[in-house]
């Protein structure tokens, strides 16, 4: 997705998306272009400690394990942003 929109609109999106799921201070922002190296730089700067997976929080908070439904209210708040 991120590849597809210019940098001054991505980092509007971006700013959006951290306010809206309050998530000021929990992520940092990581410039991805879709290569496998990237992809692995990204993934090892994580780190070795084991955390639980953002998907795992919600599954317990929305007290599911239906992924569809995760992914469908995730991709609605998608959509409302990029209005």
């Amino acid at each position: 997705m991120w590849d597809q929109v210019g940098s001054k609109r991505r980092t509007i999106l971006q700013d959006r998306l951290e306010k809206e799921f309050k998530l000021q201070g929990k992520v940092r922002r990581e410039k991805f272009d879709n290569t496998p190296e990237l992809a692995w730089a990204i993934v090892e700067r994580l780190g070795d400690e084991k955390k639980a997976l953002s998907l795992q929080k919600k599954m317990v908070d929305d007290k599911t394990t239906n992924l569809r439904e995760i992914s469908r209210r995730n991709q609605q708040a998608v959509e409302m942003l990029s209005m």
